[in-house]
């Protein structure tokens, strides 16, 4: 059966009211339904919305924890830049790694859809963390790239998931110059270690807004806020995936690692 015969036609109803390109979930859907992906297909939310996840168990006997990621817009879970190198590399490191499909922005998409897909994005992540605690997996971190790394902290803003122990933020932009960012307000109320990471080529939109993030997080007193620059790194990491891996895995090991798994995980 075709991943898109998994999207009954009851969902047609519900479709209209939603931001999501769901033709453009289907279609990413039946191209990573393959083998080469190295990692389980899994189906997140209820029958009338489930949305597709990459998941990934650890390669070491020591789990660390669980590792949800998080993709830009108009990226997919297996994005071969950043997304791919971080869930492969993470489980070799001890990670277990999950990263899910986001909702997708029709292809002129205005503000106003970006922010519809904001909202949208909640329930997704949230059934990323259910996952996990399922499993009793309750040493969880949160990784995002750009738009997902803006959905990531929305998402932190509004939940009291106490299991969530870290968030790293990969190219996070911020908003059109003179605009107030909403976010700087969740950033400045983060109780978790952050690592804010972005590239010396980075797009304006990132870089322009580094000291807003960082005196967000210094008026704060983040327990654990690293701002990283990656010299010669553009948004994506293209030619620079180990850098990205090492940074992001020493990191995490660091701030996050194995701090509670409950028993009879694995």
């Amino acid at each position: 059966m075709k991943i898109l015969d998994i999207f009954l036609i009851s969902t047609l109803a519900w479709t209209a009211a939603l931001a999501t390109n769901l033709q453009r979930e289907h279609r990413i859907a039946d191209q990573l339904n393959t083998p080469a992906n190295a990692g389980a297909i899994l189906w997140l939310g209820d029958q009338s919305r489930p949305f597709l996840a990459l998941h990934r168990l650890p390669a070491s006997s020591e789990t660390l924890g669980g590792a949800i990621i998080l993709h830009d817009m108009n990226a997919n879970p297996d994005s071969a830049e950043v997304i791919q190198p971080l869930r492969l590399s993470l489980a070799e490191q001890g990670w277990e790694t999950l990263s899910i499909q986001l909702p997708l922005a029709t292809q002129h998409a205005d503000r106003a859809e970006y922010q519809a897909l904001m909202r949208e994005a909640l329930p997704r992540i949230q059934a990323a963390v259910n996952f996990f605690l399922a499993k009793k997996n309750r040493n969880l971190v949160l990784i995002g790239h750009g738009l997902g790394a803006r959905m990531g902290l929305t998402y932190l803003g509004e939940t009291t998931t106490r299991e969530l122990r870290a968030f790293v933020a990969i190219g996070m932009p911020g908003t059109d110059p003179g605009e107030k960012d909403p976010l700087l307000a969740i950033l400045g109320e983060l109780k978790i270690p952050m690592l804010d990471l972005f590239g010396s080529r980075d797009l304006d939109r990132v870089t322009g807004n580094t000291a807003a993030r960082r005196s967000a997080a210094k008026r704060a007193g983040i327990a654990g806020y690293r701002q990283d620059r990656v010299s010669g790194a553009d948004h994506d990491f293209q030619g620079l995936a180990e850098a990205l891996q090492s940074r992001v895995g020493a990191w995490l090991k660091r701030e996050a690692a194995g701090m509670e798994i409950g028993d009879g995980a694995y």
